[in-house]
């Protein structure tokens, strides 16, 4: 999740220092990002409920890719395949 921040502050720097303006749609999806990751890297994570960690796993889903700014997810595909002749 850092990574995903660092990678959306940085392409939106980038973009102000290019252009000097990004539309406050963008601006906006940024800001809940932080948002996220600032709560769930807080004291209050452990009071996140089970449904509402789903919530913000949709919101993640949702705001993932929707922009330039933000990067789609990165999946970790297990490439070692182990079978058992049982």
């Amino acid at each position: 999740m850092d990574d995903v921040v660092f990678t959306a502050l940085d392409r939106y720097f980038n973009i102000l220092s290019t252009l000097g303006y990004k539309n406050y749609t963008s601006v906006y999806k940024l800001i809940v990002l932080i948002f996220i990751q600032e709560l769930l890297d807080s004291d209050c994570s452990s009071f996140i409920s089970e449904d509402e960690s789903r919530i913000i796993e949709k919101a993640l889903t949702c705001l993932y890719g929707s922009d330039c700014l933000i990067p789609y997810r990165k999946y970790i595909v297990n490439t070692s395949v182990t079978c058992s002749s049982t």
